[in-house]
């Protein structure tokens, strides 16, 4: 899916356990690409059928996160792309800063991407050769995985951290949850 749009809010939400709605509001104003880590402050909900840019619900959503390497020179990639199509748009660029945004800068609507993921997911059919036979697999059964929500992807990501260790507190600060207990009843590990 590299080539494709969900590719950003995917990796997103795959490598920092981030919300749609904060991964559709996040701007480069809280990134801080040098020192590797994200300030969430506001995410993109609709309001009155406008998308609009809000603060996070609880104190505990509003958080830090440190970055991955892969994450931070993904988005440098895709800061370096944003910049190239403010030059080719000129004044038909709208800089309101989202990370995640159509070429022309505006943000993506959170259903979009919800819908568009699992349109990819489920959708986009892929010809295989298997014991001889040609058969048409969706994405999520060529790559073997289950067919989950795009909010199962945060999930996912809490999975993996927990397999790998990582103290639940540090986990459930993360996600940006109110307690341990919330992290610990929504996500399962082994």
């Amino acid at each position: 899916i590299k080539d494709m749009t969900i590719y950003t809010p995917v990796m997103l939400a795959a490598t920092t356990g981030m919300r749609l709605g904060e991964i559709c509001g996040l701007k480069w104003e809280n990134i801080n690409l040098d020192s590797g880590f994200i300030e969430l402050e506001h995410q993109l909900q609709e309001e009155n059928k406008n998308l609009e840019l809000v603060p996070l619900k609880t104190l505990s959503s509003q958080r830090k996160i440190v970055l991955l390497d892969y994450t931070i020179e993904e988005l440098k990639k895709i800061q370096l792309q944003q910049e190239e199509n403010k030059k080719y748009l000129g004044d038909n660029y709208h800089d309101e800063g989202f990370v995640v945004c159509q070429n022309n800068g505006l943000p993506y609507h959170p259903t979009y991407i919800s819908r568009n993921y699992r349109r990819i997911l489920k959708d986009n059919k892929h010809k295989v050769a298997i014991d001889g036979k040609t058969k048409n697999l969706s994405l999520y059964e060529l790559l073997n995985i289950p067919l989950i929500r795009f909010h199962d992807l945060r999930h996912t990501h809490a999975t993996f951290l927990l397999s790998q260790k990582i103290n639940p507190k540090i986990v459930s600060e993360r996600l940006g949850h109110s307690s341990i207990k919330t992290t610990l009843d929504t996500v399962s590990y082994t």
